[in-house]
């Protein structure tokens, strides 16, 4: 079981480092299609609304799951 954590750990890290990144690259962007050789604050309501729009994608994956997923993880499915 702990080689599991660990594994789940790492990949929660390198998930949020890509987030992060993704991040990032999307403020720049944001900046160059505005036009501003700097980063300014204008720039950052895009680069959010595109971070937001990556994660709702999540939703798709989850949807496609059974209801009952993840019943033995909570303790939903103990008892039966």
């Amino acid at each position: 079981m702990s080689q599991a954590s660990s594994i789940a750990s790492m990949a929660q890290r390198l998930a949020q480092s890509l987030g992060v990144a993704v991040g990032a690259y999307a403020l720049q962007v944001s900046s160059v299609l505005q036009g501003h050789n700097e980063v300014v604050s204008a720039d950052f309501a895009p680069a959010f609304v595109a971070v937001a729009l990556l994660s709702a994608v999540s939703l798709f994956f989850h949807a496609a799951l059974p209801p009952e997923a993840g019943a033995e993880v909570s303790g939903h499915g103990r008892g039966k």
